[in-house]
Parts: structure tokens; C-alpha cells; sequence
């Protein structure tokens, strides 16, 4: 416990002795425009792009499953049909 509190105290010193090395960045003064603003917003196109490719590939998958249910219900019933208890016979492949 006592190395950990030492290790703090030496770092918190550090950082006072050295301020020029913890100030902010482009971003935090303000700039328009620099290449760390430039790096960020294409970070951030990259991961939009990503979320809409998982998202269209989830619903891709969704209306495929759709689609094959629809066959599916489709063939059944007109190979099928209802007794008059209302039970459904038929053959289904």
C-alpha cells in the first residue's frame, strides 16, 4: 500500500513539474481543423459504417427468414386441409 501511495505521489509531482506534457489537445483548445480532428471524424465515419453494415445484415437475415416462411406456408396449405374437428392434414415437405 505504501509503494502504491508512493508511486502516486511521485507521478502527481511529475505532472506538476512538467506541465507542457498534460496539456490538452487540438481538439480541446478549439482548432477547426488538424490532422488529431481529422483522425477522430473518420473514426467515427468507420464505426457508423460498421453499425450499418451489422444492422442491414441483421435485417437482411430477418426478411430472407421471411421470405422462406412465406414459401413455406404457401406449399403447406395447398397440400393440406382442414377436417371438420379443424385439424390440418395433409403433407408437408
Amino acid at each position: 500500500m505504501k509503494k502504491i501511495l508512493f508511486s502516486a505521489a511521485v507521478l502527481a509531482c511529475g505532472m506538476l513539474a512538467l506541465p507542457h506534457s498534460a496539456s490538452a489537445c487540438a481538439s480541446c483548445f478549439g482548432a477547426a481543423s488538424g490532422p488529431q480532428i481529422q483522425g477522430m471524424n473518420m473514426a467515427i465515419m468507420s464505426m457508423l459504417v460498421i453499425v450499418g453494415l451489422v444492422l442491414s445484415a441483421v435485417g437482411t437475415f430477418f426478411l430472407m427468414l421471411r421470405k422462406r416462411l412465406k414459401i413455406l406456408n404457401d406449399h403447406s396449405l395447398s397440400q393440406s386441409y382442414l377436417t371438420e374437428n379443424g385439424d390440418i392434414h395433409g403433407v408437408i415437405e
